[in-house]
């Protein structure tokens, strides 16, 4: 008989270190693709953003266009002084009324 202390003897010491291969291998496949696309994930975000950032925000040119605003209120005056800021100058005002506000 065998003493409480004595270790358990083991036949199948083989597939260790294929067990360990398989391991490594499984982990390289879901790592590796990671490590391939994240560089160009970040510069494709970075390229976007810059693309997005400095280009033209307009379409058309703020001088070719022209807005009509109809009431002159306090929203209307606020849009015209807006619009002037942003470069737009054929802006036509129309209220009902011969008064401003």
């Amino acid at each position: 008989d065998r003493d409480i202390g004595e270790p358990e003897e083991i036949y199948w010491t083989w597939y260790r270190p294929f067990a360990l291969i398989l391991v490594v291998a499984v982990a390289f496949l879901y790592v590796l693709p990671i490590i391939l696309f994240l560089p160009c994930f970040c510069i494709l975000s970075l390229v976007r953003t810059f693309r997005i950032r400095y280009r033209s925000r307009y379409h058309t040119n703020p001088e070719d266009v022209r807005i009509a605003v109809i009431g002159s209120g306090w929203s209307g005056l606020q849009i015209i002084d807006r619009l002037t800021e942003l470069g737009v100058t054929q802006i036509q005002g129309y209220e009902r009324w011969e008064e401003i506000g």
